[in-house]
């Protein structure tokens, strides 16, 4: 069973003004990881990288949405120990102004046998080969309140365009 250190930082979305729309998927720290690189994580350690994207709708609603999380996915090619720090997984990331909170972060385990095991923002778990790991990065929250048309739908524009 291989049992090395790794640090590997995971983009979340990075909220920057309140009058544009988020960004989604910015790493905001640690630039400097020499594990940033799919190719280098493949190439040191015994797994493969089986997806990487943008969970798309996932940041907070409001006037302008939260940037959009991330969902990335290690599978594991032998047995290992792996231990996971992460953060926003009990309480999310606030909107502003009146805008929707983002979605938490979850991390979790599919087995070979196609079990989900959820893991908590702080765990250590001994993996088998075939494992996939999830880890699904927060999104921010939503800045300003969603305005209501007559019909009951949701407005970008605080007010009605007249024609």
């Amino acid at each position: 069973m291989m049992n090395t250190n790794i640090m590997k930082p995971y983009a979340a979305d990075l909220a920057l003004v309140q009058l544009i729309p988020r960004t989604s998927a910015i790493q905001t720290h640690m630039t400097n990881s020499r594990l940033t690189d799919p190719e280098i994580l493949e190439f040191r350690y015994p797994v493969v990288l089986e997806g990487f994207e943008i969970s798309r709708g996932s940041g907070g609603k409001g006037l302008h949405n939260g940037g959009d999380g991330t969902l990335r996915k290690i599978k594991f090619l032998e047995k290992m120990q792996i231990s996971l720090l992460t953060g926003h997984r009990r309480i999310a990331l606030f909107g502003l102004n009146g805008g929707v909170c983002g979605r938490l972060g979850k991390n979790s385990i599919k087995t070979v046998a196609g079990k989900i095991k959820i893991l908590k923002h702080c765990d250590q778990i001994v993996v088998g080969a075939g494992d996939v790991l999830m880890i699904e990065t927060p999104s921010s929250g939503g800045y300003g309140k969603l305005q209501k048309n007559n019909f009951g739908k949701s407005w970008i524009n605080s007010k009605v365009q007249e024609e």
